[in-house]
Order: structure tokens, then sequence, then C-alpha cells
């Protein structure tokens, strides 16, 4: 009988979204803390760190798996990844903007009524919109968001680290 452990996509994937979930909530926070929200360079460093984790994680199962992994356990492990670092994230921001500090949610209200003013929104037109801005919405949009940004992201990683197992 074999002592060897085996691991599954479901393990990596829950292993490696905590770990990417807790890394974009530090990155988040630092980005609220030092006034950096809409700064380009910490979008791309989000990016970057999501591309990395998700070729950790993939990577991982493979060395595990004999050095072998299909597209769609690479895919799998991916969408496990982004869906749990999407609701740790989109947590953060709900708990973050709802309680912890209310006042750059008002900023970020505040901007929206500029920008819609700018736009030529009339104010019946604006009060619909803002029923749509609230730290909820901007919940369930983060998590949507990231669901489809890491099923790209995935698909990309998926493609470039599987491999197959040899037929004979």
């Amino acid at each position: 009988m074999s002592n060897t452990t085996t691991i599954t996509t479901t393990q990596v994937g829950i292993r490696y979204g905590l770990i990417l979930g807790l890394t974009s909530v530090g990155i988040s926070l630092v980005a609220f803390i030092a006034d950096l929200r809409e700064n380009l360079i910490v979008n791309i460093l989000s990016t970057v760190v999501t591309i990395a984790f998700l070729a950790i994680a993939i990577k991982y199962y493979r060395d595990q798996n004999s050095g072998y992994i299909k597209f769609g356990q690479g895919f799998g492990i991916g969408m496990i990844v982004s869906a749990i670092s999407s609701l740790l994230s989109g947590l953060f921001l709900l708990v973050y903007l709802k309680f912890i500090n209310k006042a750059i949610f008002e900023e970020i209200l505040d901007k929206a009524h500029q920008e819609w003013e700018k736009a030529g929104m009339d104010e019946k037109a604006m009060a619909i919109a803002e029923k749509f801005l609230t730290p909820e919405f901007m919940f369930i949009s983060a998590v949507i968001g990231g669901l489809i940004v890491g099923a790209v992201l995935s698909l990309i990683v998926a493609a470039i680290m599987q491999k197959k197992q040899p037929e004979f």
C-alpha cells in the first residue's frame, strides 16, 4: 500500500484562495489608507499578484500530481482561488465602507454625483443611480467582477501551465 496523500483541486483552490484573498485585502487596505484607490500602479500590482497566485496554485497541484495537470483542473483551481479571494475582498470592501470608514464612501458618492452632473444627468436619474451605489451593491460588483477577471486569467494561466500525462 502506498503512503502518498492525494490532494484535490478544491483543497489547493481553497488554500490559495484564502492566501490571495488576505493579500488582496492587505493591498486594498494600504490603497485606502494611502489614498491610492484609483492609482494605476496599484491596479497593475493587484493583477500581477492575482496572476502569480493562480500560477503558484496550479504549479503546486501539478507538482503534487507527478508533474501533470489537465487544463480543466488548472481552470477549476483558478476559479476556486478567484471565488474565495473575490468573496474575501468584497467582504472587506463592504465592512470597510459601511462600518470602518464611512467618509470614504461619502467621497465616492460625491465623486459619482460630480461625474453624473458632468454627463448631464437630471436629479431623478441621479436618485435612481444612487440606489445602486451602496456598499452592498459594491460588494456584489466586486465579487462578480472578481469572478469575471478570475475566469479570464484562469483560462490563460491554465492553458499555459497545463501538462498532459502521456497516454503510453
